[in-house]
């Protein structure tokens, strides 16, 4: 909607993963919930400007990740986001 975009799924090889700010000239502003659930090749994890939202139990059980870089302008961030995320 507006010209933004949700990701909804992650199937990707893992390692640093870089969220794109844009897909099909959509905004990237949400990462819906459980996108990336139990991943265990991601390492490290770096969203766009222009994200805005995290959502309830988003990351539950990467348990290899050890970096993530966050925008300044996330006003939201759901319940248990990073349960089981031991190394951030």
């Amino acid at each position: 909607d507006n010209g933004t975009i949700s990701i909804t799924k992650y199937k990707g090889p893992g390692g640093k993963v870089i969220v794109p700010a844009f897909i099909d000239e959509k905004v990237v502003t949400d990462i819906a919930g459980n996108a990336f659930f139990s991943n265990k090749t991601i390492t490290e994890l770096v969203f766009p400007e222009g994200t805005t939202k995290i959502n309830d139990c988003q990351f539950v059980g990467i348990k290899n990740i050890n970096r993530l870089v966050i925008p300044e302008g996330i006003t939201e961030i759901g319940e248990y986001a990073f349960a089981c995320c031991k190394n951030i």
